[in-house]
């Protein structure tokens, strides 16, 4: 399974053969109802059944289980533009963000230090 990065979408697909690719699902990003300036893709990190997505303005958190299901369980908007994604083991967002400082999410909280 990849996980690509669109305009405006994260595309799953199955590329078990690869000269046929199939896409297997087309999420919008930012989630549904959510509004973003002109957001770009810095990245995404794959972790158990978590996909961590990372935008310079949000970071967001995919269920992957299903992957033809993807579904957005958490994000962080309002971030300055300037965000550095990385992820621990226990499956938190941890971002740096340069000029609001350090941003934790994940497991339903989310954390500006």
């Amino acid at each position: 399974i990849a996980y690509l990065c669109a305009s405006s979408e994260i595309r799953v697909v199955d590329v078990n053969n690869p000269s046929s690719p199939v896409l297997l699902a087309a999420i919008p990003a930012p989630p549904p109802g959510q509004a973003s300036n002109n957001s770009r893709f810095l990245g995404i990190s794959i972790s158990g059944n978590k996909a961590f997505v990372a935008m310079s303005d949000w970071v967001g958190i995919l269920n992957i289980a299903n992957p033809s299901s993807p579904i957005w369980i958490d994000s962080v908007f309002g971030l300055s533009g300037n965000t550095r994604l990385l992820v621990d083991s226990s499956e938190n967002i941890y971002v740096n963000d340069n000029l609001i400082g350090l941003v934790v999410a994940g497991k339903g909280q989310d954390v500006l230090c």
